[in-house]
């Protein structure tokens, strides 16, 4: 995961870069003659010729209201945009755009390669993709001399919480575990601070435990890993057994 901003000052170029799959945002656009960029919008909102109750881009609010977030390469603003995934932007005299790598086209190629080897062979391989949270944090302890430090967030009141399941691994890799349990009116309570957060429409619920539990983790550490995108590698959600019976 990374979004850079390299100065070349022999070139007098700017360059901005995203990770392959967009994971750090990356804001840029334009304010009068100012070239502006940061990683998040609130910043852009300190330059004094930002007024941002003119800005609204309509068109992008048609978008939300379709996918519920802020599609790149858009923003909610004119005239900003975001940087898309695996790309790279450079601003000299004049504004060059290109993608280095395309999800697309990588699956592509992986179709006319496919893997032929063993159960073990292909177990192997993934133990060293994999990116489950589960699965994260045993390596990461794997990897560490002290015990690693782990978080979950239980709801009162709620029969499918994870949270003594993650108790229960968190004993077996004998990691250093925190949790927290909250209320329906915990997540209330924060709700007035979402658009102050994430500086522009989310229309998904998991914002709110997001918040909370990295305010947990954010007591005790300052960068946490994460299994974000495992239900969607392994068909984690019960929606994808009816596509695979169409």
């Amino acid at each position: 995961m990374f979004a850079f901003a390299l100065w070349d000052k022999k070139e007098q170029s700017l360059t901005l870069v995203q990770d392959r799959l967009g994971k750090k945002p990356l804001y840029f656009g334009w304010i009068g003659e100012y070239f502006v960029f940061g990683s998040e919008l609130k910043v852009l909102e300190e330059h004094p010729d930002f007024e941002f109750e003119f800005d609204i881009n309509r068109y992008v609010l048609v978008l939300y209201l379709r996918y519920n977030y802020m599609p790149s390469p858009f923003a909610i603003f004119n005239n900003i945009y975001k940087l898309t995934q695996g790309s790279y932007l450079t601003i000299k005299y004049e504004q060059l755009s290109k993608q280095y790598w395309s999800p697309y086209k990588t699956a592509q190629q992986q179709q006319n390669n496919v893997f032929t080897g063993s159960f073990e062979q292909a177990s192997n391989q993934l133990e060293q993709l994999i990116h489950d949270s589960t699965t994260v944090a045993a390596i990461a302890q794997q990897q560490s001399q002290h015990a690693v430090s782990t978080f979950s967030l239980g709801f009162t009141k709620n029969d499918i919480s994870e949270a003594a399941a993650a108790k229960k691994i968190a004993q077996h890799l004998k990691t250093d575990h925190y949790e927290l349990y909250i209320s329906g009116q915990d997540a209330l309570d924060v709700l007035p601070e979402m658009p102050r957060i994430y500086d522009e429409p989310f229309g998904d619920s998991s914002q709110i435990s997001t918040y909370i539990i990295s305010k947990l983790a954010r007591s005790q550490v300052t960068a946490t890993l994460t299994g974000d995108g495992g239900d969607e590698l392994f068909f984690g959600y019960k929606r994808y057994l009816s596509a695979r019976e169409v």
